[in-house]
C-alpha cells in the first residue's frame, strides 16, 4: 500500500515535466526549418549540363525546393553520371566544385558558395563558373608571291576557314587583294595551325610554280629537238624516194643486161639503208611528240601561273 502511494506521488511529479515537453508541432520554428534542411536524399543522376543536375537535387530533396543559384557560365557544362546515396543539399551541390574540360580544349572552374539567411540555419548557395582565357593575338602575312605562283585567294582563304571551323571561338580573317595581304586575329591556338597551313599552301604554290617553270621549260627544248628531227625526216624521205628511184632505174637496166649483178645488189642495199634511216627518223619525231603531248597535258592541269 505504500508502495503504490510511492508510484501515484512519482507519476504525478513528472507530469509537469511531460507537460513541458515540445511536441513537433509546439517545435521551434527554426528548429523545423533546420531538420527541413538537412534532411537527407538520394541523388540518381544520368548526366547531362550543370543545371539540370541541380534541377535534379530539386526533384530529389524532400519538399522539391533547394536554394541553389545557377550563374549562367557555369548551366552548360557537362555532368558525368552521379550517384548519390543519403546526402544533404550542401553535399549535392558542393559535389560540383572543382574543374571541367571544354569542347574546345579549355578548362573551367566551378566554385560553389554558401550563404547563411540571419540566424536560420537554410543556406543560399551560388554555383559560378570561371573559364580559362585565350590570348588574343593579330598576324600579317604576304601571300602575293603564292598568288603569283598560281595560288589563288579563294583557295587560301578556303583552306584557312577549313581549319578555323575545328575550333568553337570565332576567329576574324580579312584579305586585301590589291596587296597581297592575309590579317588574321584568333588566339594562339588557331594562330598556330592557320601559320602552319599557310606555310604548307604557300610551299606548295612554290613547288608547283617550280614544276610549271620545268614544264615549260622541256616543251621548249623539246619544241626545238622536234623541229630538228622533222628536218631530219625530211631529208630521210627524199632520200628514200631518190633510192626508189635509182633502184627503178637500176631495174630497168639489168632487164636489159647494161647493169652488173653486184651493181644492182648495191642499189638494193641502199634503198634498204634509207628505208630504214626513214622509219627511225619517224619515229623518233613520233616519241618526241607524244613526250611533248604529256607535258603540255601536265601544264594544262596545273595552270598557267598569274603574270
Amino acid at each position: 500500500m505504500k508502495t503504490t502511494s510511492r508510484l501515484v506521488m512519482g507519476l504525478a511529479a513528472m507530469m509537469p515535466l511531460v507537460a513541458a515537453w515540445p511536441s513537433q508541432a509546439q517545435m521551434p520554428q527554426s528548429d523545423r526549418k533546420y531538420e527541413h534542411q538537412h534532411s537527407r536524399f538520394d541523388v540518381q543522376f544520368p548526366g547531362g549540363t550543370l543545371e539540370e543536375y541541380v534541377e535534379r537535387i530539386r526533384q530529389a530533396r524532400p519538399g522539391g525546393a533547394a536554394n541553389v543559384v545557377v550563374m549562367p557560365e557555369a548551366r552548360s557544362l557537362e555532368v558525368p553520371p552521379v550517384s548519390l546515396v543519403a546526402v544533404t543539399v550542401e553535399a549535392a551541390v558542393s559535389f560540383l566544385e572543382g574543374e571541367y574540360k571544354l569542347p574546345d580544349g579549355r578548362e573551367a572552374e566551378v566554385e560553389v558558395t554558401s550563404y547563411t539567411i540571419g540566424d536560420s540555419p537554410d543556406l543560399v548557395m551560388k554555383v559560378a563558373a570561371e573559364y580559362e582565357s585565350r590570348d588574343i593575338c593579330t598576324s600579317v602575312w604576304n601571300v602575293e608571291e603564292a598568288l603569283r605562283a598560281g595560288q589563288t585567294a579563294e583557295e587560301f582563304l578556303g583552306a584557312i576557314e577549313a581549319v578555323l571551323s575545328l575550333f568553337s571561338e570565332k576567329a576574324k580573317l580579312s584579305f586585301h587583294p590589291p596587296t597581297g595581304l592575309l590579317v588574321f586575329r584568333g588566339t594562339d591556338e588557331q594562330l598556330d595551325l592557320v601559320r602552319e597551313t599557310i606555310e604548307e599552301l604557300i610551299e606548295r604554290a612554290k613547288n608547283r610554280h617550280d614544276r610549271i617553270e620545268y614544264l615549260r621549260d622541256e616543251i621548249a627544248s623539246l619544241e626545238i629537238l622536234l623541229q630538228g628531227r622533222a628536218g631530219e625526216m625530211k631529208i630521210a624521205q627524199q632520200e628514200f624516194a631518190l633510192a626508189k628511184t635509182r633502184h627503178a632505174r637500176t631495174t630497168g637496166l639489168r632487164e636489159d643486161g647494161l647493169v652488173t649483178p653486184e651493181e644492182v645488189a648495191e642499189v638494193d642495199l641502199g634503198m634498204t639503208r634509207t628505208e630504214v634511216e626513214l622509219e627511225n627518223a619517224k619515229l623518233h619525231y613520233a616519241g618526241i611528240q607524244d613526250k611533248l603531248e604529256a607535258l603540255r597535258e601536265d601544264l594544262k592541269k596545273l595552270g598557267q601561273p598569274r603574270e
